[in-house]
């Protein structure tokens, strides 16, 4: 398989050789006026990962640790940030992500100097966004999943680029 850009051009190979391209994608979310309004539901998902050992939280677990990204202690969350690498995997399946929080886990994924995250893979299956959330500029290179993801504020991914896959099914 091969990959055509819009004027019919062959690309070259559909999987990860290419160089991304740039897409504008704009997510917005209608925003409660109520008072839990910035709660985010625990949504009923079905998952194939170990969970968060935190009450029912159904985040992914962190390496080897035994609570999600949104869940680890203080010393544990900066050691799980300082082994973030650019071009590096990101996991973040079924965790309540801060706006705050992603910001860190994609600074950790960014070269010294230059703003743009790069990520591999990554995976945001039925993750849950309480706050403005920003993937502006990220190169996804891999596959990179947001399904069945809620964004519950704004989300903004001006200017980023995915290099192969990306589903934001009944996000």
């Amino acid at each position: 398989r091969h990959r055509r850009d819009d004027a019919g051009e062959d690309r070259g190979p559909a999987g990860g050789d290419a160089e991304p391209r740039v897409v504008r994608v704009v997510c917005n979310a209608w925003v409660d006026d109520r008072a839990d309004a910035g709660r985010v539901e625990q949504m009923p998902l079905t998952v194939d990962w170990q969970t968060c050992d935190a009450g029912d939280c159904q985040g992914v677990r962190v390496g080897a640790e035994t609570r999600c990204w949104a869940h680890l202690p203080g010393d544990g969350l900066q050691e799980a940030l300082a082994s973030l690498t650019p071009g590096g995997p990101l996991d973040a399946r079924g965790t309540v992500l801060s706006g705050t929080l992603v910001r860190q886990m994609l600074a950790g994924m960014s070269d010294a100097g230059d703003p743009s995250a790069r990520v591999e893979n990554a995976d945001f299956t039925g993750a849950r966004f309480p706050d403005d959330v920003s993937f502006d500029s990220v190169v996804f290179a891999g596959s990179t999943h947001f399904t069945n993801a809620t964004f519950k504020k704004k989300a903004s991914f001006y200017g980023t680029k995915f290099g192969y896959y990306a589903s934001f099914h009944e996000a």
